[in-house]
């Protein structure tokens, strides 16, 4: 399902390529996440048992708006600081988006990010995918507020531990980020 989503996603960026207006541009901004256990729901727990609370970051890139008009292609690139507890985390994200002008000022983005996690805690695995949605509100031709949810599909990572109550039973943790951004976008070219 993964592939195919991508696969579809590159296909429909070569189609536009081929007749479409192409923009450079750079952001920077601030990050909101946290990691959650989706089979119970709840904030998720280290190794030694330490809440992984929210945590704050940033993010910083450059991106690319291909296309005209109202439907447009926009890949980015960027390095994304994130902290959950006292552990830090440094990702290569890889945004991968649709974006769609719903008038002169505000735009929608939705799409995918491929995320690599180049941190070096060992039980956390190195690639993630996620789901992305997000609005765009252009402030001139060149600057733009972005802000964006992306939503973990797959689990960054897989731990498997003893539950204290009760002490026998033992249980797989897996842990999906959840993150807002929010930053400033500005077109180069």
């Amino acid at each position: 399902m993964k592939l195919l989503i991508i696969s579809t996603l590159f296909s429909f960026c070569a189609t536009i390529c081929c007749s479409a207006q192409v923009s450079f541009g750079v952001k920077l901004g601030g990050n909101v996440n946290g990691l959650l256990d989706r089979t119970s729901g709840s904030l998720v727990y280290s190794v030694n048992k330490e809440e992984l609370h929210s945590g704050y970051g940033f993010h910083l890139g450059i991106y690319s708006r291909i296309g005209s008009g109202d439907l447009s292609f926009i890949p980015e690139i960027q390095y994304s600081k994130k902290n959950a507890g006292s552990y830090s985390y440094d990702l290569l994200e890889i945004p991968l988006m649709l974006n769609y002008k719903i008038s002169k000022t505000v735009e929608i983005d939705g799409g995918v990010s491929v995320d690599y996690n180049f941190s070096n805690i060992p039980f956390d695995k190195k690639i993630s995918f996620g789901g992305l949605v997000g609005l765009r509100f252009n402030v001139s031709n060149r600057v733009s507020i972005i802000s964006r949810y992306i939503y973990g599909i797959t689990s960054m990572r897989d731990v498997e531990y003893a539950v204290v109550n009760p002490p026998t039973n033992t249980t797989n943790l897996k842990s999906y980020w959840r993150t807002f951004q929010l930053g400033i976008g500005y077109k180069i070219k």
